[in-house]
């Protein structure tokens, strides 16, 4: 059993990866001790870029989830 406290050192962890200050989330399976870790991004207006290490374009968050679900697509036609 894995305790929620270590949730937060493997956020610092994971954080240290980027220079800026970025959004990060850790989720950690408490059976088997696997982690993943995810990048969070605040969509905004195209033209709305305050903080660019927190926030994403529009279009552009538009166009990596298009390839996000063309990779995820051919993985799947490739594992068949």
């Amino acid at each position: 059993m894995f305790s929620a406290r270590l949730s937060l050192p493997w956020l610092r962890l994971r954080k240290k990866r980027f220079k800026d200050d970025v959004d990060v989330r850790v989720e950690i399976d408490r059976e088997t001790g696997e982690y993943k870790s995810f990048r969070r991004w605040q969509i905004v207006a195209d033209n709305d870029h305050e903080i660019p290490a927190q926030q994403i374009a529009l279009t552009d968050a538009h166009e990596r989830d298009r390839i996000s679900r063309s990779m995820i697509s051919s993985k799947s036609r490739s594992n068949r």
